[in-house]
């Protein structure tokens, strides 16, 4: 399953809205949003089954180390 909301000028979302397909969802693009490093460790932290995510032109400079889970 994919799901895209990438482009959206979303800033914060919250990580219930993910629940419903957090053990079936397999891509996720996040790209070209305001999403703070937090806010995507929670989003990445209940999507469980993620294996492509994008988080492209979203000024992310850095990601720190262990950020995202081994899968």
């Amino acid at each position: 399953m994919e799901l895209d909301i990438g482009y959206n000028k979303l800033s914060r979302v919250e990580s219930v809205a993910f629940s419903h397909v957090s053990k079936t969802l397999q891509k996720l693009i996040l790209s070209g949003n305001n999403f703070n490093l937090y806010v995507i460790k929670t989003i990445v932290d209940t999507v469980i089954k993620v294996w492509d995510l994008s988080i492209a032109d979203m000024k992310i400079k850095t990601v720190p180390r262990m950020f995202f889970p081994d899968r």
